[in-house]
């Protein structure tokens, strides 16, 4: 998976756009990548378009194993909101299982969105 990094944005502090299969490992460098970058801080807003990932392969046992990942690093890094595009519907499943397990391990905000107009009005509100 590669992935672009643009901070500043009219709705999110950073739009993170995605290609190509995602693995649990790569996702995990990702979020640090962006936690170390010079920009980063905490209360951001974070848009991340995962609309040219493919997940295809991930299992349950994976989405919990993200989710450990993720909620440590939402702890550390502490934005304000993380809203999640996917290009698929069946993404949209498994980015809802993400957000229970992210939920019932940090307070943070996020949400799996199918377009990028919701993903931004819900960041603003």
């Amino acid at each position: 998976m590669e992935y672009e990094l643009t901070w500043g944005g009219d709705a999110e502090d950073l739009l993170i756009r995605t290609v190509g299969a995602a693995t649990v490992p790569e996702m995990n460098a990702m979020v640090e990548a962006v936690m170390t970058d010079q920009h980063f801080h905490s209360g951001l807003k974070v848009l991340v378009d995962h609309r040219d990932a493919t997940f295809t392969g991930f299992t349950t046992e994976h989405l919990r194993k993200r989710a450990d990942q993720a909620a440590w690093q939402l702890r550390q890094g502490k934005p304000a909101k993380v809203a999640i595009v996917v290009g698929r519907d069946i993404f949209v499943v498994a980015g809802r299982l993400l957000e229970s397990f992210i939920r019932a391990r940090t307070s943070i905000a996020f949400r799996t969105f199918r377009t990028l107009e919701d993903a931004r009005a819900w960041i603003v509100q």
